[in-house]
């Protein structure tokens, strides 16, 4: 939590800082972080029981009929990629890195991603699940950052 407001203090543009505190509020919610403690308890690893709780709640949001409540898991896949990493775990969807600008082509980016790879290294976003309601596009906008869905 204390890295997300870190990071949210220190971007420019409140759409990217609202997209961060979000996630923060998220990280805050008593009942994900009962479900993860709770597979801790029964003898899963902490990382297990992120990826596991992770899955759960992304497969719920997924399958909210309103697209834009619907896209916020994506916001829950970032939060868990983050835990996971805080864990010493890479998750298997993080963008690789290259060196110079680049054009990101991804079937998904979550926000984080977007983050960790820096306006200054991305030239424009081509992305295929995500649409403009999408925290990853508001992020991209508020970045000054071209972005396509195709």
């Amino acid at each position: 939590r204390a890295d997300l407001a870190r990071e949210a203090s220190n971007i420019s543009g409140d759409d990217a800082r609202d997209v961060l505190m979000a996630h923060k509020v998220l990280l805050e919610d008593e009942s994900i972080a009962r479900e993860v403690m709770g597979r801790v308890e029964k003898g899963e690893s902490a990382a297990e029981a992120v990826r596991q709780t992770g899955i759960r709640w992304i497969a719920r949001l997924e399958n909210l009929p309103d697209p834009a409540f619907a896209a916020r898991a994506t916001d829950f896949r970032d939060i868990a990629n983050r835990l996971m990493y805080a864990l010493g775990v890479e998750a298997a969807d993080h963008p690789r890195t290259s060196r110079g600008r680049v054009v990101a082509v991804a079937r998904m980016m979550l926000p984080g991603d977007l983050l960790r790879l820096g306006r200054e290294r991305i030239g424009a976003l081509v992305l295929g699940d995500q649409g403009v309601y999408s925290h990853t596009a508001i992020v991209a906008r508020s970045f000054d950052i071209p972005a396509v869905q195709i």
